[in-house]
């Protein structure tokens, strides 16, 4: 995907940037094409020919058989009516931290477009393509099964399942309740296990303190009660922390780019 930066590789991509990757839909599909979010597809998806061309009506057209297809297949935005300028800055605006109400009125945006969206980035960044039997939990009383926070590599994982003699560093419990205003509220503890360590001196945080802090600082403005949506941006949570000391917009758009299975 070398040849998409219109910035240096460690430089982040500032709204300015994005003006003129956005000043048309053609650019914008470049863009998208460019970094590999889009396909471009080689070989005809019914006679595998390479007899291809694009077409108007955003589609790609087979010369040989006549079979057109939609540009946006097997990508993020194969559901999705989004214009490619729109898309991108949604990209943007996920990217800094902002959330889905926010990236709805500054877009003018339905609030569940920009929702569906995000929990695709979310997807995309968590490499769980299928949440749903990924996170099939029942929720008892306000209870959500335990969640595992391990270290690999330096970096912090927060997973649903653990295997066999993995090394836990501590386990996430949550309990779901709502306010008075019926709101939903999420209360946080964890568990300690013999594999957490804190070496340092007195008054001194640890990386994984520093991570349960982040997680708690986080969680705080979640308001979902679906532990699917709750366990995604959980992982989200997880991304940002493990990211911090990179180019975080290009590692989204790698992770998109690198997802498959979509229709």
């Amino acid at each position: 995907m070398s040849g998409f930066f219109y910035f240096q590789p460690g430089e982040t991509m500032k709204l300015i940037q994005l003006l003129s990757i956005t000043a048309n839909e053609m650019k914008s599909e470049k863009y998208l094409r460019d970094t590999g979010i889009i396909k471009t597809f080689e070989l005809c998806i019914k006679c595998n020919t390479k007899n291809l061309g694009l077409i108007r009506n955003d589609k790609w057209k087979c010369y040989s058989c006549k079979s057109e297809w939609s540009r946006r297949r097997e990508s993020i935005l194969s559901q999705s009516r989004l214009k490619y300028s729109e898309f991108i800055f949604c990209l943007k605006i996920f990217s800094l931290g902002l959330n889905e109400q926010i990236c709805s009125q500054e877009l003018s945006l339905g609030y569940k477009t920009a929702n569906e969206l995000y929990n695709n980035f979310r997807i995309c960044i968590s490499g769980i393509m299928n949440v749903d039997s990924y996170s099939g939990q029942k929720i008892i009383k306000g209870e959500l099964p335990d969640l595992y926070v391990i270290n690999k590599n330096g970096c912090f994982y927060i997973i649903l399942n653990k295997e066999m003699n993995q090394e836990v560093l501590y386990i996430l419990r949550i309990r779901r309740s709502r306010l008075s205003n019926s709101s939903t509220y999420y209360k946080v503890n964890r568990r300690f296990t013999t594999f957490f360590k804190n070496d340092l001196g007195r008054g001194q945080i640890s990386e994984s303190d520093k991570f349960w802090n982040y997680i708690n600082e986080n969680l705080s403005g979640f308001h979902s009660t679906s532990f699917r949506n709750l366990l995604l941006s959980l992982k989200e949570i997880e991304f940002r922390y493990n990211m911090k000391n990179k180019n975080i917009f290009n590692e989204i758009i790698y992770k998109i780019a690198e997802t498959k299975g979509w229709s």
